[in-house]
């Protein structure tokens, strides 16, 4: 049960003890008045709920009665934390919860004057698949079929080129899209809906201030984030209406893909090194340092570092690599300084093998629990680390070098034709 709060004013229920005794007048009766069963505390059931991000937990408000009895009430509901997890319904003698984020929160239900509370606490668990995962090429918009079930199928073709930009949203069910028009003077976002097949024009980025957006995601509103190539400017997109808002600039001609932080805070992949990933607070001022490469990638290829994909998972973890590495690095604030930029925050999560030339992976995508998709696609010669890879920290060391945490998910790659992640999966 929940925890309980009674209040100092107890109610009297509709519900009726036993009588005692027979009919009026008679020898045996009383003709006594049934007493009425009180209502004395109220409680949330389940008390303690553990959910995982995207499920789904049923509660209800009980009220316990002097005669031990009990019965669900109409209550009003309220959470601690909406960003943890939402509540569907605000009124109603049950409220469904469903998981957001990962953390902690009290749901409240309030009924005849009392208040009664539950605790929530929401995980983002591995899952057994991190299906369905979703690929973008300068195209089309695929599905993969589960655990490497034959190749992905074309589910829309945009009505223009797409190739600089492509996310899922939190539970994968719109998916976004993004490329020049066939005039080449704008930039079109392209919606699917993966529950109905409907699609849309979100907008149209005017080449002219902006200058070819790369790289796409999108915050815990909803809201779409893409940064220009040619002119540095941040633009953040509201899908509902297709608004642009500009929000600050960084460097031009540097930034090469985009990922929005668990802070809400858009983080690049710039070009060149030794910085890997800069954190940009626009309201502060320009992008600054967050993450460094390793120093074997200075030293090895000083005037050849181009980063092929970024994401961070929910617990502000940061994936990318390089053309020129088979490794995946993770980077991690340890010390919660802001940045991962200390001895021991940039470490590797996975290693393709193969040697450099093979191919490229192009395109890293954060999915459920400590979980990465990658797409490997070819450069030079053909390898058997072609197709979308699912790495997983099974043992929970940190990383996903050990055996069986490397699975070839589907053997057919995603063309290497666009920035930014080009495989997505619920997260």
């Amino acid at each position: 049960m929940g925890r309980t709060c009674v209040a100092g004013v107890m109610l009297l229920a509709a519900i009726l003890a036993p009588g005692c005794g027979g009919g009026g007048g008679g020898s045996g009766g009383g003709g006594g008045t049934p007493v009425a069963a009180v209502l004395q505390s109220i409680v949330v059931s389940p008390g303690t709920v553990t959910l995982d991000t995207h499920g789904k937990a049923a509660l209800t408000c009980l009220g316990q009665y002097s005669n031990g009895s009990q019965q669900a009430l109409s209550a009003t509901w309220s959470i601690s934390d909406p960003a943890v997890a939402s509540l569907d319904g605000a009124a109603g003698t049950t409220a469904m919860l469903t998981g957001v984020d990962e953390g902690d929160a009290v749901v409240t239900a309030q009924a005849a004057g009392m208040t009664a509370q539950a605790d929530v606490s929401v995980v983002d668990m591995l899952p057994a698949d991190p299906g369905p995962v979703y690929g973008g090429s300068e195209t089309d918009i695929v599905q993969y079929p589960a655990s490497g079930g034959g190749p992905p199928t074309v589910i829309y073709t945009p009505p223009s080129y797409v190739g600089m930009g492509f996310t899922p949203n939190r539970a994968a069910t719109v998916l976004y899209t993004m490329g020049w028009n066939d005039t080449g003077d704008a930039e079109n976002i392209y919606s699917y809906d993966t529950r109905t097949g409907a699609s849309a024009l979100v907008v149209s980025i005017p080449t002219s201030p902006y200058d070819r957006p790369f790289g796409l995601d999108y915050d815990a509103q909803g809201r779409l984030y893409t940064t220009c190539y040619g002119t540095g400017a941040l633009l953040r997109i509201t899908p509902a209406t297709g608004a642009i808002e500009a929000l600050g600039t960084a460097p031009a001609y540097s930034n090469f893909d985009l990922a929005v932080g668990r802070d809400d805070m858009p983080y690049y992949a710039p070009m060149g090194g030794p910085t890997w990933i800069t954190r940009h607070d626009y309201a502060a001022g320009p992008p600054t340092a967050w993450a460094e490469y390793p120093p074997s990638f200075v030293t090895d290829y000083p005037d050849f570092v181009i980063p092929c994909g970024l994401a961070i998972n929910r617990r502000g973890e940061a994936f990318t690599t390089d053309v020129n590495s088979s490794v995946l690095y993770v980077n991690r604030d340890l010390n919660g300084d802001g940045d991962a930029l200390d001895a021991g925050e940039a470490t590797a999560f996975a290693d393709m093998g193969g040697a450099y030339g093979d191919y490229f992976i192009y395109g890293v995508s954060a999915a459920k629990g400590n979980s990465v998709l990658l797409n490997v696609t070819p450069w030079g010669s053909a390898t058997s680390a072609l197709g979308v890879h699912w790495l997983r920290d099974l043992n929970g060391d940190g990383d996903a070098l050990d055996p069986g945490e490397s699975t070839l998910y589907n053997a057919t790659y995603t063309p290497a034709n666009i920035d930014g992640s080009c495989v997505g999966a619920r997260r």
